[in-house]
Parts: structure tokens; sequence; C-alpha cells
């Protein structure tokens, strides 16, 4: 599976972040040997140009920096024809955003099953396969999507206003129509026993027989606005004004709703139970003779409907107010959602499972695990800050950053299922690093430093403030155990620097040292002292009361600053190397022992991106990210770069007990392997 994007003069290249104009060439020809940039030659679709040496390198082991801004994977960037291999934008081994940010709100969904699931947003096609979504890039909208229809898990079919398109067996098309004027558009589609239909303004009914579509009398110029039906002789369309359509297999015709409410969506468990629901609150439920009907308090637009064989089911509504029926009666379950959002659609498994979209502004997808609804990622905690492994109270990770309020939260997952969400701090109080401790001995689980000098700690449900005596803004911590932390930041001007140590009762200030104009960024803690660094790549080596210059040696470090500290075992032997990153895409590795050459020497990246975050398993194995969704893995001789479906700033990352990487950032959201 291949992105595409069109670039410059319109020529057609495979999705890669280019160095160069010319560094990729879907058509291309022999390599040439002088040359793979000259006009005619290329590489092939899985390698990239290499404008130093101008040979082809595979992408998957070059040290290019491939994360420049992809135009063919924003919104509005999509190409607008859908024809080919249905392609996606997440492949194997990249690192892809879980719930992507700035989407805009998905609206409907269909699924063939809990790990087989449809949607659309008014620009993308989503498909979710149990563990990510993942945006299928070869069909961008022309105006907006507004529904989605999967005969099975080869064959799906979506409408925009005016356009069919069908995926069927790994391939994408358009269906031709014979729609009127421009003012004849689609709205909503179902299919069943072989057949689709499509409903629409005006009254407009067409069906799908297998081989062609047919226009179909629908007998009303009302605005359908959905359909569903049990089996293809019990069918049913609903619209604006009450209007409720049957299909008998032959025709259709009006059945009495005894309401003038816009109905919105229909579904139901057979022929004889079937549910809609509209404006007003309307509720309608069929009984195989006749609609009875019902008022759901606070009169809210209800949007969706789905129940199950077992006589569950779900409610949303525009408001975000959720209704749930467990055997029938409807009741309110969530007064306001979890967030001032409409909730669009839902899809109901049975008593302990459904799924929900919507959103406003933010793509959000929830599951229903029987007790409670778990938003995705980016609506709980879409500007993640950091992150770091936890063993309670669960066994996964714990993030913290700030909610869509200003706030600062943090969150306890294992990547399944989330935790609560907690606030740190006051309102508006910006939470900016986090240290959690691997082998907790008291209640002290975590720490969180930020704006002012403020620090709290976790005891597993509650964040606790703990006096600093400093007013400077703490931007990273780390400790190596309950008794030794170290915190750093800068004062209010971002010009001088300040290093404190928690040593088990208080935290006290580190003075004997000369931060004037030295603001500290990074802190790292091993062996009972910590490792401190910022501008100018100024390392230091700290104990609780007092730190001490390590000699560096490199090309205008006084340009740099340093935004992380790592440390690991130094390979075959007892030393540690310290990783220092920040800006210019720049790594400098110190050895405390075997390197008595280069003690503070440069590693090569191959790239210029500000880099933000250090973390890993071991010497070996570990990431470094940065801005420009830049993604690097270091594997035990030099950095590679990771293909991610991301432009935005990645600051934080964690390595799940399982092994699996996690990572995110402020504007990147939520990024997961795909595997």
């Amino acid at each position: 599976m291949h992105r595409w994007f069109q670039i410059c003069g319109g020529l057609a290249l495979a999705a890669a972040a280019l160095v160069g104009c010319e560094s990729l060439w879907v058509g291309y020809k022999t390599p040439n040997p002088a040359s793979c940039e000259a006009p005619g030659y290329g590489c092939a679709a899985d390698e990239v140009c290499n404008p130093q040496t101008r040979q082809c390198e595979s992408r998957l082991t070059t040290l290019l920096d491939l994360s420049s801004p992809d135009p063919g994977s924003g919104d509005g960037g999509l190409p607008t024809t859908c024809s080919g291999p249905v392609t996606y934008q997440c492949e194997r081994e990249m690192f892809c955003v879980q719930a992507p940010l700035g989407t805009g709100p998905t609206k409907r969904l269909y699924a063939v099953s809990e790990s087989d699931i449809w949607a659309v947003s008014g620009s993308r096609i989503l498909h979710y396969d149990g563990k990510i979504w993942n945006t299928v890039t070869s069909c961008g909208a022309q105006s907006a999507f507004v529904d989605v229809y999967a005969a099975s898990n080869t064959d799906v079919w979506v409408i925009e206003g005016r356009r069919i398109v069908r995926f069927q067996g790994g391939l994408i098309s358009e269906v031709a129509t014979d729609l009127l004027g421009a003012g004849e558009q689609l709205r909503a589609v179902f299919g069943v026993s072989g057949r689709v239909w499509f409903v629409g303004t005006g009254g407009t009914i067409l069906q799908w027989d297998g081989s062609k579509l047919t226009r179909q009398v629908s007998g009303t110029t009302a605005n359908l606005q959905g359909i569903f039906g049990p089996d293809g002789q019990n069918l049913w369309a609903v619209g604006d004004s009450g209007t409720i359509l049957r299909y008998n297999g032959t025709s259709w015709a009006a059945v009495a709703s005894g309401t003038t409410a816009n109905l919105n969506a229909v579904h139901g468990r057979s022929a004889s139970a079937i549910i809609v629901v509209g404006s007003s609150g309307t509720v309608l439920t069929w009984n195989g003779t006749a609609f009875s009907s019902a008022l759901l308090a606070g009169a809210p637009e209800l949007l969706g409907v789905s129940v199950s064989g077992d006589g569950s089911g779900w409610i949303v509504a525009q408001s975000g107010a959720l209704f749930r029926s467990v055997a029938g009666a409807w009741s309110l379950a969530n007064a306001g959602g979890f967030l001032a959002r409409p909730n669009y659609d839902v899809w109901n498994f049975s008593l302990s499972s459904a799924a929900m979209v919507g959103g406003n502004s933010r793509s959000v997808r929830s599951r229903w695990n029987g007790m409670t609804w778990v938003d995705s990622f980016d609506e709980l905690l879409p500007a993640p800050q950091a992150m770091g492994a936890i063993a309670t109270p669960v066994s996964g990770a714990i993030a913290m950053g700030q909610g869509l309020d200003g706030n600062t939260y943090s969150i306890t997952s294992d990547f399944v299922s989330l935790g609560s969400r907690v606030q740190i701090g006051n309102a508006g109080w910006v939470g900016l690093a986090m240290w959690v401790d691997p082998a907790p001995t008291g209640n002290r689980l975590a720490w969180v430093v930020g704006k002012s000098g403020l620090s709290y700690s976790y005891d597993g449900s509650t964040w606790s403030p703990q006096a600093t005596s400093v007013s400077d803004d703490l931007v990273a911590i780390s400790g190596v155990n309950a008794s030794a932390v170290w915190a750093v930041g800068s004062d209010a001007s971002k010009q001088n620097g300040r290093v404190i140590a928690w040593n088990g009762i208080s935290w006290v200030i580190v003075t004997s040292m000369s931060l004037t104009n030295v603001p500290m960024s990074a802190v790292a803690a091993v062996n009972g002292q910590a490792y401190v660094a910022g501008k100018g790549m100024a390392l230091q080596s700290c104990t609780s009361s007092s730190c001490s210059p390590i000699t560096t040696t490199g090309t205008n470090l006084g340009t740099q600053t340093a935004y992380s500290i790592w440390t690991t075992q130094s390979a075959g032997s007892s030393g540690l190397d310290i990783w220092v990153a920040g800006t210019g895409g720049n790594i400098y590795r110190y050895k405390t022992q075997g390197d008595t050459v280069t003690p503070f020497g440069p590693v090569e990246t191959k790239t210029t991106k500000t880099l933000r975050h250090i973390f890993g398993k071991n010497h070996s194995d570990f990431y470094v990210v940065g801005d420009g969704g830049t993604i690097l893995k270091w594997n035990g001789t030099a950095f590679a770069v990771v293909r991610t479906d991301t432009v935005g700033s990645v600051t934080a990352g964690v390595v799940l007990p399982n092994g699996t990487p996690v990572m995110g950032g402020a504007s990147a959201g939520w990024l997961t392997l795909v595997q």
C-alpha cells in the first residue's frame, strides 16, 4: 500500500516527504549510475534518492530526513479521483496517528464486526481493523462524504452528495449515476440480499441490482435521510416532515408516522422491531403493525440509533446526550456526553459492546465496554506532553498533557482501554514534564512539574502539590528513586537556569553552580546522580547539592539547545552512554568510560529537525523524536529514519511492558506502531 500525491509540475510520486524536488519518480527507469535525480531516471517505490550521493537507498534504512510535510496526507490534499488499488495512509512498520487531530467530526459508521468498522468524515474514509483507524488515501472527497455501507470486508460503498464510490476486491471505482440537477443529492446508503439502495433529496431512491443502478419511484418529494431493513422485503426509508416509506420487495409505499418531525435515522433487530429517531427528541417504534411515538427528555436532535438482537441499543444526539435501551425502554445514559460535542452515529454489537463516532472540530471515536464509554485519546487528552511506563494502578502507561479546556490532566492506560482522566493543579495551570518511579517504595508513583515552579506527586488516584520554593518554569524531571529526583528549568526571562532536587522529604535548590545565561531544559538521573543540559549543549553532572560541568566539544555548540537526555549502559562495559539531543537535529553521545578521544561527540542523524525526546529499551534499541514528525531509531550502530504519517511535533514516548513503543505530541496526536 502506498500514499500518492502531486508535486513538482504534477508528477505522481510515492508517499514520502522529499528532501529534493526530483528525489522520487514513480514511473522510474533503470537508475542512472551517475545520478538518480537525472530526468527520466529514478528509484523504486520503496527507495529514496540521496541528493548527496545521488544513489538510491532503501527507505527503511536510509538516514535521510523523510519527515517534511506530505501534501497528500492532510485534509484537502487527498486526491479527488477514486480509481485503482485501495491504498491506506498507514503501512506496516510505520508509526501512525491512532486518533487523528483536526480531521473534522466523523459522521457515519458501518460495522462488519467489532474489528472491521468503516466510517466517514466530510473529507476522509476511515477503516478500523481492531488496532488502528486508517485513512483511505486513494479516494478523497469532492464535496463531503456523507455515509458508508459495507456488504462485506471486501465490498464497501461510500457516498457523497452526487457521487457513489465502491471498494471491491482491493480496487476502488466510481459508480455512474443519473442524478438530475445539482439539487439532487444522496444522503444515505444501505444494502441487503445482494442489493444496495441509495436515498436522498426530493425523495430520490436508487437501487443497485448487482450490475446497474435503477431509479425507483418513492411517491414523495421529501428529503430522505436514512435507510435500513432486515431483509429485501422489509426496507425502511425515513426523512423530513415525518416521512416514512416501506419497501416490500417490489415497490415503496408511505407509512403513517404520526409526527411532522424531521426523521434522521432508522435501525432495527427484526421486521417487527424497527426504531426511527429524529428532531425534537422523537422516537418511533414499529411493532409489525403500526408506529408508536415517544419523546425523549430535553427534546434533543437525535442523529443515530442502533439496536442488536439481544434487545439492547443506543440513541445518540447532537447535544452529546446518550440514550440506552436494555430491553426496549429508552433512558438517558449520559446527559451531555463527555464533552460538549455531537455524537453522530452509533453501532451496537451487544449489551456490553458498541462503537460511536462524533466530534466538533476533532474526530471522536468511542467504545462501550459494558460499563462505560471510552473516548479516543485525542478527545480526552489531545496534547500529550509526556508519557512513562507505570505498574500501578494499571500495567501500561501514564500520560500527561493539556485537555481541550486548557487544564492539565493525566490518563493511565494499557492502550486497549483508558483509565480516568485526573486533573493536575488548578484550572489553567500547565504541566510541562513528568517522571514515573519505576519501583515506587511509597505512595508517590509519579511526579509532574511545570509553570511557575509548581510540582505535584501522584498516589494512583490524585495529584497532590509539593512546594518547591522556586517560581521558575520547570520543563524536565527525572529520578533514581523515591528519594532522589531532579527537576530543571529557567526563570521567567528564559535566560537563567535552575536545578532543584527532591530528597524524599522536600525539594531543595541546587545552588553551588552558576546558571546565569544558561537555562536548563533536559535532565536524566542514573546511579544516584543527574545529568542536566540546556542552552549551548551545556552538560553538567549533579548531586542533590551541587553540579559540575562536563567538558563538551563540537561545532557551534553555543547556538544549540539540548531538549532531552537519556542514559544507557554502554555496550560491553560498566560505563554509561549519555545521549543529548536538541536543535538542528543534533545528537551527542558522552561515554563515562572507554572513550578518551571524543568524550562528547556528535552522532550523525541526517536531519535538521529539532529533537525533543529520547526513550527506549537499551543501548541498541531506542528512539529519538522531534519536530516535523521526526522519528529516529538507533540500532546500536547508526540512526535510521522511521516512517510516520504525521508532520506534527512528537514530544513524548514510552515502551509499554509488552515491548510496544507508543509516542505522542501536542500537535502530532497519539502514534502507535503498525505491525
